[in-house]
């Protein structure tokens, strides 16, 4: 509408992903489409041209959403909760550590090209917010045109639509954050902040022999400052439920035999 492109006159079709999509502009089937970074330049490569870029019009829209009927939220909070966890940890990752976050840019969207790949690293990381609250003006620009085109549905009040509980869930568990430089990404890194008292627990697991590698400051300075240091995820997980045993004042020292007087079955 704001191209003043009458949205009658277009026919939509559904073609598939970005790359099956721009195959199909390259080929002449279709006159346009729409495409995330970096699919936008990589068009202009073939001498396409971008006509508008709704992050710069400021249309609010959705681009990636989790949606279910309420009763399936109602019924796996905890599910939820620690899908969106791991969810907000994904964007942390992806803010934080341009080196990986390029490689899997360059791996899912099949885009050899590595300046490509930066553009589109660098046009989403200002775009995505850190807690991904849903926008009650995107949904509200997606009820619009479905009450324009049928106008008995009458009045749809768009906060029917979003839920931002679980999040705020997730901001009310009151867990703080920092970013701390890793080893060779700059003064002070986290052997400095261990080193000067900042850092009471560490859990560190690792995957080949350069990762070993390069944490062996971290555990030379977990050890020589007295920092309890963890390598596995299920000692990760013990020491947690040691911490939460100690808090409520029922962690008790007892022989390894006490938790096997009972008979043990090993059968199915």
């Amino acid at each position: 509408k704001r191209l003043g492109i009458d949205p009658k006159e277009v026919t939509i079709l559904q073609i598939g992903n970005e790359a099956e999509r721009l195959a199909a502009l390259k080929s002449g089937s279709i006159d346009g489409s729409v495409f995330n970074a970096p699919f936008g330049n990589v068009a202009k490569k073939f001498n396409f041209n971008i006509l508008a870029d709704a992050g710069a019009l400021g249309i609010p829209y959705f681009n990636t959403g989790m949606c279910g009927s309420a009763k399936v939220l109602q019924k796996n909070e905890g599910r939820i909760l620690n899908f969106l966890r791991a969810y907000v940890e994904a964007i942390k990752i992806f803010k934080t550590e341009p080196e990986y976050t390029l490689k899997a840019l360059a791996q899912f969207s099949r885009v050899s090209d590595q300046e490509f790949v930066k553009e589109a690293y660098d046009y989403n990381r200002n775009k995505i917010p850190d807690i991904p609250y849903p926008s009650l003006s995107a949904m509200q620009a997606v009820i619009d045109p479905l009450v324009e085109a049928d106008p008995k549905l009458g009045k749809i009040d768009a906060k029917n639509y979003i839920s931002d509980r679980y999040l705020k869930k997730l901001e009310e568990e009151g867990v703080p954050v920092a970013l701390i430089n890793k080893v060779q990404e700059g003064r002070p890194d986290i052997v400095d902040r261990m080193r000067s008292g900042g850092v009471q627990l560490v859990f560190n697991t690792t995957e080949g022999a350069q990762a070993i590698a390069d944490s062996f400051s971290l555990r030379r300075t977990a050890l020589t400052h007295s920092i309890p240091y963890y390598t596995t995820v299920a000692g990760a997980r013990a020491a947690v439920q040691a911490i939460g045993a100690l808090r409520q004042g029922c962690l008790e020292v007892a022989p390894l035999q006490t938790y096997l007087s009972s008979p043990v079955s090993l059968s199915r």
